[in-house]
């Protein structure tokens, strides 16, 4: 529940760790720009992991990949079914 109907920059309304509870899997695509100077898998996985909103999450399954960019579903739809597939996996 929000506190005030606009709120920038957003904060939670409790202080519990992490701040997103529900476990979490993320799919990074190096076709993004984002971070800069991030040119393998390997390394963009280690930007989250050391990056300022690791806390925020609770990841159960983080990967990278070579191919695809903001739409991923069309570019690189193989890996994004097999990170969603592996996210729940883990759930079991």
């Amino acid at each position: 529940m929000y506190r005030n109907a606009v709120r920038y920059p957003w904060t939670p309304v409790h202080d519990r760790q992490p701040t997103v509870e529900p476990p979490a899997g993320f799919t990074f695509l190096l076709g993004d720009v984002y971070p800069p100077g991030v040119h393998t898998p390997e390394e963009r996985i280690a930007a989250f992991e050391n990056g300022p909103t690791r806390g925020f999450f609770n990841p159960v399954h983080v990967n990278a990949h070579y191919k695809g960019g903001h739409f991923v579903h069309y570019e690189n739809p193989e890996a994004l079914v097999g990170d969603v597939r592996e996210t729940f996996r883990k759930l079991r």
